[in-house]
């Protein structure tokens, strides 16, 4: 069985305020799009955004400031996520400075399987 884990901020597009989304329109890797895209997961997530958005009128707050604790909490009680979740922290909350050196990282990747295949 495989799963794969789908942080809240997928759902909620960078500059546009007020809607979730789900299904294909998540913010994913092009590798993890094919788990997400399974059944139960497009499910989850489809669940997930609504009950966000159910939570953000009721407390009056922008989906982008909802409590993410309380929205994992409720999914862990319905089964839909394990429970480990509520320990994890986001870490993919990267500065410029990172963003730069792992775009420059992968050019330098690209380059060394161009050189390879061409030796192939």
């Amino acid at each position: 069985v495989f799963w794969a884990n789908m942080p809240y901020r997928s759902l909620i597009p960078e500059k546009l305020d007020g809607i979730a989304v789900a299904g294909i329109g998540v913010s994913v890797h092009r590798d993890a799009l094919p788990l997400l895209r399974m059944q139960p997961e497009v499910q989850n997530a489809g669940y997930a955004a609504g009950t966000a958005a159910a939570m953000a009128c009721k407390a009056g707050v922008a989906l982008r400031n909802l409590d993410v604790k309380a929205l994992q909490r409720h999914l862990v009680g319905i089964g839909a996520i394990p429970e480990e979740v509520l320990g994890w922290t986001d870490n993919m909350r990267l500065d410029d400075e990172a963003w730069l050196m792992a775009v420059r990282d992968l050019a330098e990747l690209a380059e060394l399987w161009r050189l390879e295949s061409v030796r192939n």
